[in-house]
């Protein structure tokens, strides 16, 4: 069953992926539990990009996975939550394995800081998997750069195991009105 559902997040996004333990009960937004469903909660730093997307993609797999019955015995479909934080991962990783979300998309993540703290879990076949399901004849390994695979992908037993994929990229830099700075005399 976990297995399956990191599969299912995998497909979700690239993101950082990392396993928790579940818990019930009402979520912090409130919103009831329901009994009959798989719940998979989410993590999400809640500052760069925000959380409308993930948001937007929650009601689309909803509704996509509606009918599945694979995912817990006696249950049908999957109910998301996201948690929307402003912690990144460093303030929580010591917290991940106490946590209920199962996945977590987050910025300034560590990757080999958090596989040595025992915290990530293999999502190699969900990273390798075509992603069929989705209409796609690729996976997410195969849209990794090389740069990002040699990165991500951690050489163990004598393959290669995935413990986490990039979110999305992000470039630091300057950008200034040039003719603003000649004629107010910015420059030093």
């Amino acid at each position: 069953m976990k297995l399956k559902k990191l599969v299912i997040c995998a497909a979700l996004a690239s993101a950082v992926c990392l396993t928790a333990a579940g818990c019930g009960g009402r979520t912090p937004g409130g919103e009831k539990i329901d009994p009959h469903k798989t719940q998979l909660y989410v993590y999400n730093f809640a500052g760069g990009y925000g959380s409308d997307w993930l948001t937007a993609l929650k009601t689309r797999f909803e509704e996509k996975h509606k009918n599945d019955t694979n995912w817990e015995e006696g249950k049908t479909g999957v109910q998301v939550f996201v948690s929307a934080e402003k912690d990144s991962i460093s303030d929580i990783s010591s917290q991940i394995l106490n946590n209920k979300e199962e996945v977590y998309f987050s910025e300034y993540a560590y990757y080999y800081t958090l596989k040595s703290q025992g915290v990530l879990g293999d999502i190699t076949e969900a990273v390798t998997d075509k992603l069929t399901e989705y209409d796609e004849s690729e996976s997410i390994e195969d849209k990794l750069s090389r740069e990002q695979k040699e990165y991500f992908g951690v050489s163990e037993g004598g393959g290669v195991k995935y413990y986490g994929v990039p979110h999305y990229a992000g470039y630091d830099g300057i950008v200034y009105n040039v003719d603003l700075f000649e004629k107010e005399g910015y420059y030093f």
